[in-house]
């Protein structure tokens, strides 16, 4: 194994977290996209290839009344990816449709994606694991993925809204015994292309994370009925939860957040830690005696450890780009049940999600009808499938130039 340089290895840190500071959100979240890709890239070419075919798809944009037809005719499921082969093939979807990076949080934790039904045609998914041919079956096309995991500890907008105190929030130290285990996060709401951008497929996946499946899911998994869900945008205001009747805007992400070098830097600096500062990260990396998985903010630890490490002020390398926070209360009076006032069995489910999916379709496709006419109309509609399986392999400029239209510019 090479030698770690100390000096030299200070000065490639330094110039790659400076480099990350000058960087705008969009231009931020798009190099720690390549970087993902660069660092996790899924050799198997048949399962990439495989996925690929499975994504959503008219079969002629400019044949209108065919691709209305498409849409009216669409019958959208959830997916709750529960066995290693749907693990699998989520994860090649989050790695190269998704333009955010994903990093498994602590605690809970449920992957889904959301497919068309009314497919005819069966698409065998047979390289699903790398080097095993499964003969799997996967009989539907892909119309977007997510997660729900557990709620943000603690985000001031979120909690001014519902009301609650820590306490009621969190509980007793140790216990979780708090109100929190009954919230969720979104934390992933991805819809493929090009069904998102030209069907405003990312607001049908937003919508149908609220649905009586996932519901259902979070209580049958974990215990707790769920009463609410927080998600936050990518970019700020506005996004695609706006003007969504199962989604109300509070405000943005406070707070700052350290800078994680790039993954062949973090990865050197880790492994120098671990060992230089044995003592200090066995002690961070001490887990609460109730509680499974990584600590929680584990690289937040880790990259204390680093700074520090290196000697450089960890608070001169911070990014505090704003979110926009958004929170779904499922029932009428989910506050109240949220700041101990009423008890689970007079929790009172709102209307809008008594019909379901039923409700959420009969809202969605108008709405994606009239956004496909008016693309097409403006000719500004993208038929192109999105699937960024060639960018781990671009250096920066190219990739810039080849992708960043499609990510947020």
């Amino acid at each position: 194994m090479k030698q770690f340089d100390l000096e030299a290895e200070k000065a490639e840190l330094l110039k790659n977290v400076r480099f990350l500071k000058s960087l705008d959100v969009v231009d931020f979240t798009f190099h720690k996209k390549c970087d993902e890709l660069q660092d996790k890239f899924v050799t198997v070419r048949a399962a990439v290839h495989d996925a690929k075919a499975c994504l959503w798809k008219p079969n002629d944009f400019n044949d209108e009344s065919s691709t209305i037809a498409h849409i009216e005719k669409l019958k959208p499921k959830v997916v709750i990816c529960d066995d290693d082969q749907l693990k699998k093939l989520w994860e090649i979807y989050r790695l190269y449709v998704s333009t955010g990076i994903f990093n498994q949080t602590p605690g809970r934790f449920i992957k889904f994606l959301v497919v068309d039904t009314n497919q005819e045609e069966s698409r065998p998914l047979r390289h699903i694991t790398r080097g095993v041919r499964l003969g799997y079956d996967f009989p539907w096309l892909v119309l977007g993925l997510g997660v729900v995991s557990s709620d943000f500890h603690a985000i001031k907008c979120r909690d001014d809204y519902i009301g609650w105190t820590p306490s009621q929030r969190n509980g007793s130290k140790g216990k979780h015994d708090g109100k929190l285990r009954n919230t969720a996060n979104g934390a992933t709401i991805v819809p493929t292309q090009p069904f998102g951008f030209n069907f405003l497929g990312g607001k049908l996946i937003a919508a149908l994370i609220t649905s009586e499946i996932i519901r259902n899911e979070w209580q049958l998994r974990f215990g707790d009925v769920l009463a609410g869900m927080t998600t936050t945008s990518l970019y700020g205001f506005p996004s695609m939860y706006d003007g969504m009747k199962w989604w109300k805007r509070l405000d943005v992400t406070k707070g700052k957040v350290s800078i994680q070098p790039d993954a062949h830097i973090y990865k050197k600096w880790l492994q120098y830690v671990k060992k230089s500062k044995a003592k200090e990260f066995a002690e961070m990396m001490k887990q609460d005696e109730d509680t499974s998985g990584p600590v929680t903010n584990y690289k937040g630890h880790v990259l204390k450890l680093i700074y520090e490490a290196a000697g450089i002020p960890i608070d001169e390398f911070q990014t505090g780009y704003e979110r926009g926070v958004y929170f779904s209360s499922f029932y009428e009076n989910t506050k109240e049940f949220l700041t101990g006032k009423i008890g689970e069995d007079e929790l009172k489910l709102k209307p809008l999600f008594q019909g379901d999916v039923n409700t959420i379709m009969e809202w969605w496709r108008p709405e994606a009808i009239e956004r496909y006419k008016k693309l097409k109309a403006e000719n500004r509609f993208k038929p192109e499938l999105q699937f960024y399986n060639h960018l781990g392999q671009m250096d920066l400029e190219t990739a810039k130039e080849t992708f960043l239209g499609e990510v947020g510019r």
